[in-house]
Order: structure tokens, then C-alpha cells, then sequence
């Protein structure tokens, strides 16, 4: 890790609710992430005695820091008066309200807060007058004072600076707002048991097929409307069906039971009441739709979850649950005669309801409490005093643009570019080849732009603009930054020894491309690029068959082992062909997919293109039939001809094999987790559909590196006529 100092932080967990909900799931979810991607910055979280027990096992720089069982009053005097005092003794420097509230007199720190939603400003009529007062004064403090705005979705971010925007002055500072969006925990992913959800439906009278929806009873939350769709079915023919409204009561419950009553539904609607955590993913898992009517969400927890489980889900088309749905068949608008005719269509039609299944999954798959911590892990070193990323010598602003294209929460800048923004983009991605002493010829250049699209005349232009100006230099066909000459020499010898590695191997390479249910092979890291040094290994994707992919791996490392080639071939990335959809969306992510060498598997290997089109938002250029060698749809069909491999995948394609693939799937992932329990979760994957091992994860390492360097050649002479802040990917 390039930063050596550590960061004392500050976390508010004093708001956790006794039932978990929003803003106390989000809490635990964080700080479960943190312990996950941060050993080194130390962190000291606030909560109430009562509540120290759901923080068990924390990792060693992590503390607990218990306070008295405040009633609500006591808590938020403590939140506005009194935490700058225990943040002063403890010398924090980061202080991360997670729910709005900041303390005051705290001018020391750097302070950082989390916008749930920003309702009360937008829809005071859903809420008591005792909230508006309350919210709208701490909100409107938090935007004033916060150095760093946390957003928990795009819309919400979307709403902050559109009210930072009207509420502009020129002499206050306005905070910096990233739309960073929360996870799912694992255990919504997991398949309950049929007993547990058989149990459940039996313990909250769930007799028939039903209709979830899980939340408070808020007003927001719309559920007269579901009531009236439901009736509405009901008299469609759909009287065989029950709807479970499961929550805690708040300002619509009087209302929402006014309305059971008035519609003649008392028998067959169920109330349960709050739902225990661990009930959840059964009770979802057992539900023929689950329904989230909102007319306005910050983020949607329910929804998200009832989707990790495969349960198909409805959700308003409106707020956050726009992003978070992303399909037109999981969205909905808002009057009652829409909403029946929807569910109707979701419960009648099998393919779609197959369809969105298996989406809604992989959808959910794309949030990660992960993923969030480490977002936040950047925010909090980019503002301590410190940090690399934020020089003390007055050049902390140019750090901060560099990271900024680099966040996975990002405008999309594909139109062509004005000329200053391309040659922008031009030295971004000349620094990231140059990481690896690599050079990039012109069509190099015009292939991996970073973040703007531009003609390949246009990307010739700029790139002789800055040769004409000193910054770049030529050399063979080869373009790298002056005083790195000997990359051009290295890159050509490389070049041989990734050519002999690779005809020594052939044979080895042509095993695994035949191996039975084996669907495209590609060329990944070092050799991807020609890149190798002598003792490199040889990193290779694999796409195989949906079911397979553990017997495919065990068969394959058992083989390479036997024939001594287990450490020379790395088996390090395997997709099976229904989850060709990468989880980890970032732009080293996009660059090594972008930059993938398939040796096999053409048709396949479009598809896993297709599947993966958030690469472009990074990548613009990308395009697979460049990656595509010209021998290889004759190479893949001689493949698929192949009688040995035809009569072993027409003998394994029984139930005999689906019992050795659980087998091995439960073997293998046991023994991976116990081997790479040291490693950073997102360097390793052992799930059914996807195996990732890359114990040798870099990626965190260069999104440093690639700042520094940027940010190094942003001061250089020749830039600083174009020093501007155009060309960047913005959050």
C-alpha cells in the first residue's frame, strides 16, 4: 500500500435502531465491509452499550467505543454538542456521520456524512411534523458542513446537488457528493431450505400462494395502491392468492387497515408484523411476487434482496428503484389498474417470470458491501491531512481529479471529444501502460481510450499534438512519456519470451481448449499483452457450460497437476455461460476485459462481450471482433467435432453428473476460503456460476499508482496550458 500513515476515523453507529431497518442495515453493512477491505486505518465506532453486542468480532483496528443507553433526546444532544469532544480526545481526523447528523464545533476534523434520501425536503406530507422540523434542520447543517457528501444511490446524489446547486453562494464552500450505493448481504443469495420456508408459512398463516412486501408502514411506502391492485386481481379470478404486508406500523398503518377493511380483505391479507433478520431470505424465497409500491425511495433494501434470492420482483418506477430494478419488466407506474395488470403478466407468463429470476440475481450481484467500503476507504484517506492522494505542497486538487475518473460512480463520456479532453484522455491511458513499462502504438491508443470516444484521425492529432509539445515521444511505432526510452526495448523482448512461452505450452493450451464442456478460452493478464517476463505464469479465462464449471475445474487442475503444468497454467478466471456478467464493475475491471486474447470459443466470446457492456463506459473503443484471432470460428468448429469430447459431454450430461458438481462445488469452496482467507474478498470468487482466484490482486495498488503518476504529469510544463478540469470523468 503506497500510504504508510494510518487514518484515524470516526464512525456514528449511535442511531441503530432495535429493529433493524434502512439506516441500521446500512450501519452494519459498512462497518462488515470495512473489516473486509481495510486492515490498515483505525477506526473507532460510536454506539450505545445496549448495542455493542451486534458488533462482535471486529478485527484489531477496529473499537468499540460504548456510550450510555441514551433515550432519542439524549442521543441527538450527544450527536450535535458533544461528539466533537470524544473526537478531539481520541485525536480522530475522519468523522463519518452514517445517518445525516453531524457534531458541531468540530472544525478539526474532516467530516463526512450519509444522505439516505432526501424525502423530508422533497415530500414533507409523508412525514410527522416532529421528523420535518428535526430532518430539515439536521439535513440542511449536514449539507452546509459536511467536507464530503455520501449518497446512497444516483438519484438520491442526483437530488443533494440539485439542492446544493439552489442553495449556491459564492462565499460558502460547497461539500463534494459521491453517489456510492449500499450491498446485500450473502445470506439473501444463499437457497433457504424448503423445511425453513414450509415453517414460516405455516408460523405466519401463509396457507396459499402470496404477494410480499416488506417494509414500515410508512405513507411513502404507497400501499393503499397495492391493496387496491390486489382487490383488483382478486376480482380478475386471482382469489387464490394471499398478501403478506410485513413491517413495522408508522404513519400509514391506520390507514393501510382503513382500507383492508374497506375493500373486504380481511381474510386474506396477513400482517406479521416486523419479520427477524434471520426469517427474511425464507420468507422471501417462499413468495410468488414480491411488491415494493414506493412513491419514493433513497434506496430500496427489500428490493434487492427479494431479487438475491430469485424471488421475481415489482417495484415503482420512480426514485432510486429506477437504478436499482434496471429492467422495464421489474418497474411499474403507479395507479392501481397498471399494477394488477403487471403482477398479473409476472404471475401468468413462465418464460418472463424464468427471466427475471435469473436477471434479478445477477442484477443484486452488482451491489456489495464490498464494494461500498472500499469507496469509502478512498474518501476517507483522499481527506486526511496526510494521504499521498492529497499533497500538503498545494497540489491536493489535481490528486483529487485524478481519483476521480477512476470511481466506478461516474458520467458516461462517449461523444467525441474537444481536443484538450482527448489529449486528457490520451495521457490517462499512456500512464496506466505505462505502469507496466509498456508503450502503445496509435491503434493501441485508439483501442483502450480511456473514458472519451474519438476517431481514430482525431486520436492521431492529439497524440501529435503532444509530441509537438515534448510530453510524448516515438519510437518505432511505440508512444511512451520522455525519459522512458528503454520501455520500447523492454516491451520487444518481452514480446519473444511471451511467444516462446506460448509455443512451449501449445500443447497444454490446446488440452484445455478441448476439455469437455469448455465453451471459449482466452489469454488474460502478462501474456494477453505479450508482456512476460521468464518466470511468468500463464493466466487463462475459461466460459464453460452452465453446471459444469466446478467439474470442469477440479478435471482440469487434477490433469495439470499430474503433467506438472498446475503452476505454469492458471486457471485464475472461469465464468459458466449464464453468469457472463461480471460483478466487479471498475476500470481495471473493463481493461482487462477489454484486453482479453480468446483462443477458442468466438461465438461464446461475443456474447460474453455483450453480456458485459459497462465496459464501455470506461472503454468506449472496445469492440470484440478486434480481440477475435481470423482461424477461429474454423478452429472452433474442428473443436466441436471432436468425438472424444462429444461422447464424454453425452454421458455426463445426466443427473450423475449434477450430484459430482454439488460434490466438488462444496469440497473445493471450503478448501479455497480456508486457503485465501488472508487475501481481499474481491480477489477471490468460489460461487456456482463463477470461480476468481487472483491471489495476487493488484488492483487497489495501481488505482494509487495510476493517480500519483497522472497527477505527476498533470504539473509538467507542457500540461499546464490544458490544466483544466474538462476531460475527466466526474462522480
Amino acid at each position: 500500500m503506497l500510504r504508510e500513515e494510518k487514518v484515524r476515523i470516526g464512525i456514528d453507529a449511535t442511531c441503530l435502531p432495535s429493529a433493524l431497518a434502512g439506516a441500521g442495515r446500512y450501519i452494519h453493512g459498512v462497518v462488515r465491509g470495512l473489516a473486509c477491505v481495510d486492515d490498515h486505518n483505525e477506526y473507532f465506532i460510536f454506539t450505545k452499550t445496549q448495542d455493542t453486542g451486534q458488533f462482535a468480532r471486529l478485527p484489531d483496528n477496529m473499537q468499540l467505543v460504548p456510550l450510555p443507553n441514551f433515550t432519542r433526546p439524549l442521543r441527538m444532544a450527544w450527536q450535535h454538542f458533544i461528539a466533537a469532544q470524544h473526537a478531539r480526545r481520541l485525536k480522530l481526523e475522519v468523522w463519518h456521520g452514517m445517518h445525516y447528523t453531524l457534531p458541531a464545533f468540530a472544525r478539526q476534523l474532516t467530516t463526512v456524512a450519509t444522505f439516505h434520501d432526501m424525502g423530508v425536503l422533497r415530500f414533507p406530507h409523508f412525514y410527522s411534523w416532529s421528523k420535518r422540523v428535526y430532518f430539515r434542520q439536521a439535513l440542511t447543517r449536514s449539507l452546509h458542513a459536511a467536507r464530503h457528501i455520501v449518497a446512497v444511490s444516483e438519484a438520491t446524489g442526483g437530488e443533494v446537488k440539485a439542492w446544493l446547486a439552489q442553495q449556491k453562494n459564492g462565499s460558502s464552500a460547497q461539500p463534494a457528493v459521491a453517489a456510492i450505493p449500499s450491498g446485500v448481504e450473502e445470506k439473501f443469495f444463499e437457497p433457504a431450505a424448503q423445511e425453513e420456508i414450509t415453517r414460516l408459512r405455516q408460523a405466519y398463516h401463509l396457507t396459499a400462494p402470496y404477494l410480499l412486501f416488506v417494509g414500515t408502514f410508512e405513507k411513502r411506502k404507497n400501499l393503499n395502491t397495492l391493496l387496491q391492485a390486489f382487490h383488483l386481481l382478486r376480482q380478475r379470478g386471482y382469489d387464490d392468492h394471499l398478501l403478506a404486508l410485513a413491517g413495522l406500523p408508522d404513519n400509514g398503518s391506520a390507514e393501510v387497515q382503513a382500507n383492508i377493511e374497506k375493500l373486504g380483505l380481511q381474510a386474506h391479507v396477513r400482517l406479521p408484523g416486523y419479520v427477524p433478520e434471520e426469517n427474511l431470505p425464507a420468507l422471501y424465497q417462499g413468495a410468488a411476487l414480491f411488491a415494493l409500491p414506493s412513491y419514493y425511495e433513497g434506496f430500496g433494501f427489500p428490493l434487492l434482496e427479494a431479487m438475491a434470492g430469485g424471488v421475481v420482483a415489482l417495484a415503482a418506477n420512480n426514485s432510486s428503484l429506477i437504478e436499482l430494478a434496471a429492467h422495464p419488466s421489474l418497474l411499474c407506474d403507479e395507479t392501481p389498474v397498471a399494477w394488477a395488470d403487471k403482477i398479473e403478466q409476472l404471475l401468468c407468463d413462465q418464460k418472463l417470470r424464468r427471466e427475471m429470476r435469473t436477471y434479478g440475481r445477477a442484477r443484486a450481484r452488482e451491489f456489495s458491501w464490498q464494494k461500498t467500503a472500499e469507496r469509502l476507504r478512498e474518501i476517507y484517506e483522499s481527506h486526511a491531512p496526510s494521504t499521498p492522494s492529497a499533497p500538503r505542497n498545494g497540489k491536493a486538487r489535481g490528486a483529487e481529479k485524478t481519483l476521480s475518473f477512476l470511481s466506478s460512480n461516474r458520467q458516461n463520456l462517449t461523444q467525441t471529444a474537444p481536443a484538450t479532453a482527448l489529449q486528457r484522455a490520451v495521457r490517462q491511458t499512456l500512464a496506466y501502460a505505462d505502469l507496466f513499462d509498456y508503450p502503445l502504438t496509435l491503434p493501441e491508443i485508439h483501442y483502450g481510450l480511456f473514458g472519451v470516444s474519438a476517431s481514430f484521425a482525431e486520436v492521431r492529432q492529439a497524440v501529435l499534438a503532444m509530441r509537438n509539445n515534448g510530453e510524448i515521444t516515438e519510437k518505432e511505432s511505440y508512444h511512451y512519456f520522455n525519459g522512458r526510452a528503454a520501455v520500447v526495448n523492454l516491451r520487444q523482448h518481452r514480446a519473444v519470451i511471451s511467444g516462446e512461452l506460448l509455443k512451449k505450452n501449445r500443447r497444454w493450451l490446446g488440452l484445455v481448449q478441448s476439455f469437455p464442456f469448455v465453451r471459449c478460452v482466452a489469454l488474460s493478464g502478462a501474456l494477453a499483452f505479450q508482456n512476460c517476463k521468464r518466470d511468468d505464469d500463464l493466466d487463462l479465462f475459461l466460459v464453460v457450460e452452465k453446471g459444469r464449471l466446478w467439474t470442469v475445474y477440479a478435471g482440469l487442475v487434477a490433469l495439470l497437476k499430474f503433467f506438472g503444468k498446475r503452476r505454469r497454467l492458471c486457471l485464475n478466471c472461469l465464468i459458466d455461460t449464464e453468469q457472463m456478467r461480471f460483478a466487479d464493475q471498475d476500470l481495471f475491471v473493463a481493461h482487462q476485459i477489454a484486453f482479453l486474447q480468446p483462443l477458442s470459443g468466438a461465438e461464446c466470446f461475443r456474447q460474453f462481450f455483450q453480456a458485459n457492456v459497462w465496459c464501455g463506459r470506461y472503454l468506449p473503443q472496445i469492440d470484440a471482433e478486434a480481440r477475435l484471432p481470423a482461424t477461429a470460428p474454423a478452429e472452433d468448429l474442428r473443436r466441436s467435432r471432436l468425438k472424444w469430447r462429444q461422447l464424454v459431454e453425452n454421458f455426463f450430461r445426466g443427473p450423475r453428473l449434477d450430484r459430482l458438481e454439488n460434490f466438488i462445488y462444496h469440497r473445493y469452496r471450503n478448501r479455497i476460503a480456508r486457503l485465501t482467507r488472508h487475501l481481499l474478498p474481491q480477489a477471490v470468487s468460489a460461487e456456482r456460476g463463477q470461480i476468481k482466484l487472483f491471489t495476487n490482486n493488484h488492483r487497489f495498488h495501481l488505482q494509487y499508482k495510476l493517480a500519483a503518476r497522472v497527477e505527476e504529469l498533470e504539473a509538467q510544463p507542457f500540461c499546464l496550458e490544458q490544466n483544466g478540469r474538462e476531460g475527466f470523468v466526474e462522480v
